[in-house]
């Protein structure tokens, strides 16, 4: 989030929502791009509290790569766009 650290980890997060309980909301329209070991989406997003209020907007990318196997994210930025 802007003016803050990164979150490294489930934990992390968790102690910053608390107990908000916020839903983030996408765009239906996003843009994905991939190789056959790298992917990367972005899009714009909404984040509101339990009763809808929007607490903020913005772009969100994220950055996968396949590993072991597996997609795993290994880069994600969430940039805010102030009102």
């Amino acid at each position: 989030r802007s003016g803050m650290p990164p979150f490294v980890g489930r934990k992390a997060v968790l102690d910053h929502i608390g107990d908000e309980k916020p839903r983030v909301r996408f765009a239906k329209r996003k843009s994905f791009t991939e190789a056959p070991d790298l992917a990367y989406v972005h899009n714009t997003y909404q984040i509101v509290d339990g009763d809808g209020t929007e607490r903020a907007r913005g772009n969100h990318v994220q950055v996968w790569r396949f590993r072991n196997a597996k997609w795993q994210i290994v880069a994600e930025v969430w940039d805010a766009v102030e009102p």
